[in-house]
């Protein structure tokens, strides 16, 4: 009797599997929107530690080279706030919506290590399965102020108690395109607990590829 349940239950995941698989590439693509254009500057807030600034670079260049239609580039430093951290927490403003930002500020998670924090247009996006999707306005990349003596800013695993910078910013930049976490394809560069990525996984790449054809 027992045995029949857990038989039945792995079937009704299998089946659900393939449900969600026919919405994208894999099963788990959740996604928060799609951020349009599809083309964006990316500037480094002067807030940022130097060891880390090179790692922005780097993780733009992770994402552009995946083969998606989006498409980043490095704008240069800046020495002004597009989210306003005055009260403690990621609140969106109406400036420099046509770009990105990555700065150091208060996130509504004390706990997180950075956060994507959006807008959303009015517009939406038909996707392949036919299912409509709102259109992200803008979004940007705040780190975790609080967490910053725990940054690790460097191209080698981190030492136990650590926060992998690179990892991080991948992750957060996969948010600002779309993707919400992955619970179904581990390990991935979208699942909810940070780990240790060189580069976006497979399974992250035709997620990206599906919102972004």
């Amino acid at each position: 009797m027992f045995l029949n349940k857990i038989i039945a239950f792995w079937l009704f995941m299998g089946l659900l599997s393939l449900n969600q698989s026919y919405a994208g590439a894999f099963p788990g693509n959740n996604f928060l929107g799609k951020k349009v254009p599809n083309t964006r500057f990316v500037y480094t807030h002067i807030s940022i530690p130097f060891a880390c600034r090179s790692l922005i670079i780097d993780s733009m260049t992770a994402w552009n080279n995946v083969g998606a239609n989006i498409s980043m580039t490095w704008g240069g430093y800046a020495d002004y706030n597009s989210w306003n951290q005055s009260i403690g927490q990621s609140t969106p403003t109406s400036n420099n919506t046509a770009n990105m930002s990555v700065e150091m500020g208060g996130v509504n998670n004390i706990n997180a290590v950075a956060e994507a924090p959006y807008l959303f247009s009015t517009s939406t996006t038909t996707l392949q399965n036919g299912g409509k999707i709102k259109n992200i306005r803008d979004s940007d990349i705040v780190l975790n102020v609080n967490k910053s003596s725990n940054f690790w800013c460097s191209n080698s695993p981190p030492p136990s108690g650590k926060f992998d910078i690179k990892t991080a910013l991948m992750h957060e930049m996969g948010h600002t395109w779309g993707l919400d976490h992955d619970n179904v394809n581990l390990p991935a560069l979208m699942q909810p607990v940070l780990g240790y990525f060189l580069a976006p996984t497979a399974k992250d790449i035709s997620r990206m590829k599906y919102l972004h054809p």
